[in-house]
């Protein structure tokens, strides 16, 4: 009898010490509102999740607790019978706004009747009597980027749901940089004031087309005086708070450009073992036939500044050194900034990969290469997005989103062509008009334009900017084959 009484009260005990542990030890240790590529739920969605702990030695029992995502409404989302967190474990609850309350997926998740909202909102854990709050986010927990997570101790850069954190939290992110004064051409000096609105950020800037950081960078502590072609990069950071992304801004003044030098630059007085040419030639710039005609020339066609890593241009592994290499070790993480020359169009900047591109224009001999960008995800966005053709000869069919760009430097019948009979007919028109022909008669042509280009401030030419004819740009125009291309 003694035996029966004493397994009845160990018996007893266990089915209570779900109750023996205080519910206010719970926590919401993780929760996500944008989730992208994270994790996924039952039904293969990538949902809003929310992640409570169990800190305790033993399970916990949450059936009749509710989440909630109104402070008018405690009561919204109750946990169902027999729902139990293991000793110090977690569960993923995913909110996806059902219908139904009891919905659970087919590998058993549960689903609240509320999303979470990204931009941040009101959340808490409250116990079975339906007043009392266990945790709240209150009266919004903030703002969440994309596939990053976030916890009464900060922001998870790289969350684990389900898993203890291995990193630890930052506190926020630094608002973005602002310039004074956007990109552009320009003729008359002015003062740049950058800032950033997070109180104690710190603003650093380079000038040499790097990327800023503490270790490479001027300290911002006064306005910039802008009085020639200059190109900035400028980044906000703080202790324990994610940096702002890099902002690049092009000043392009003509009158400077007519000015540039071929020594005084600290650059290579040679690329791939032959002379380097950087001026803009004199006998071309002071002629009286000529001189009054380049700034219009200049203005003439839209610019796009490349702002690139002085050693990943120059360097002994730089494009220029080496511009017969090829691949995708031999691409480089770049800025681009489009400046049209027509008021009604729109200026943008996006990040992407340049490559050097041609045939027998990437000889050592050629001082003008061509490029090719490639836009990646990885170097922010997987495409380019944007109406570039739309203007030009039978532009209205062209496509307004691009992986590839190209930009042909001119080599046959160009002005750099080793051979006197090439250059002394030079002209840049041939390609693009016989494109232009094909596209007038209904056919398969490419889209292309012209461009001033500018390599970290330096004028490098006239460059024809245009589509890339390959797999990639049929399938833009004629949609998914089942042969290749």
């Amino acid at each position: 009898m003694q035996t029966i009484r004493s397994i009845l009260q160990v018996t007893i005990l266990l089915i209570s010490s779900f109750n023996l542990v205080k519910a206010e030890n719970l926590i919401i240790s993780e929760i996500m509102g944008d989730n992208e590529s994270t994790l996924e739920d039952g039904h293969g969605n990538y949902s809003d999740w929310i992640e409570i702990k169990n800190p305790n030695s033993i399970n916990f029992n949450l059936t009749g607790y509710f989440l909630t995502d109104d402070q008018s409404n405690l009561r919204k989302w109750i946990f169902p019978d027999q729902t139990i967190i293991s000793p110090n474990g977690y569960l993923i609850i995913f909110a996806t706004d059902q219908e139904d309350p009891n919905h659970t997926d087919p590998e058993g998740n549960l689903h609240t009747n509320f999303s979470l909202k990204s931009e941040g909102e009101y959340l808490a854990l409250i116990s079975p009597d339906g007043e009392e709050i266990i945790q709240q986010f209150s009266p919004n927990y903030p703002s969440i980027p994309k596939d990053i997570s976030y916890g009464k101790s900060g922001y998870f850069l790289d969350p684990s749901p389900g898993k203890t954190n291995k990193e630890e939290p930052v506190q926020g992110f630094v608002k973005d940089t602002k310039f004074s004064i956007d990109r552009g051409l320009y003729y008359d000096p002015f003062e740049l004031t950058i800032i950033s609105e997070t109180e104690g950020s710190t603003i650093y800037y380079t000038l040499d087309g790097s990327a800023p950081d503490p270790s490479n960078g001027i300290i911002y502590n006064r306005p910039i005086s802008i009085n020639s072609t200059t190109l900035i990069r400028a980044a906000a950071y703080k202790d324990n708070f994610v940096a702002t992304n890099v902002d690049t801004h092009s000043y392009i003044f003509p009158e400077s450009t007519l000015k540039q030098p071929n020594d005084g630059l600290g650059l290579p007085r040679s690329w791939a073992g032959k002379p380097a040419d950087y001026e803009m030639d004199p006998e071309i710039v002071n002629d009286p036939n000529y001189s009054n005609k380049i700034i219009p020339a200049l203005q003439a066609f839209p610019s796009l500044s490349i702002a690139i890593k002085q050693e990943d241009f120059y360097g002994s592994k730089g494009l220029y050194q080496n511009p017969k290499s090829q691949g995708d070790s031999w691409e480089r993480p770049v800025s681009v900034e489009f400046i049209p020359n027509d008021e009604n169009e729109d200026k943008f900047q996006i990040n992407s990969g340049m490559r050097i591109q041609g045939g027998s224009s990437r000889n050592q001999d050629i001082p003008k290469h061509s490029f090719s960008l490639r836009f990646r995800k990885e170097y922010g966005n997987a495409k380019l997005k944007y109406p570039l053709f739309t203007d030009s000869p039978y532009g209205s069919s062209a496509v307004e989103e691009f992986d590839y760009l190209q930009l042909r430097g001119g080599f046959n019948f160009g002005w750099t062509h080793r051979h006197y009979y090439q250059s002394k007919h030079a002209q840049y028109n041939r390609d693009q008009f016989a494109n232009d022909l094909y596209l007038a008669m209904g056919n398969i042509g490419v889209h292309g334009r012209w461009t001033h280009l500018y390599i970290n401030g330096l004028y490098w030419g006239i460059y024809h900017l245009h589509e890339r004819p390959d797999a990639d740009y049929m399938e833009a125009y004629f949609g998914t084959s089942s042969k290749p291309y």
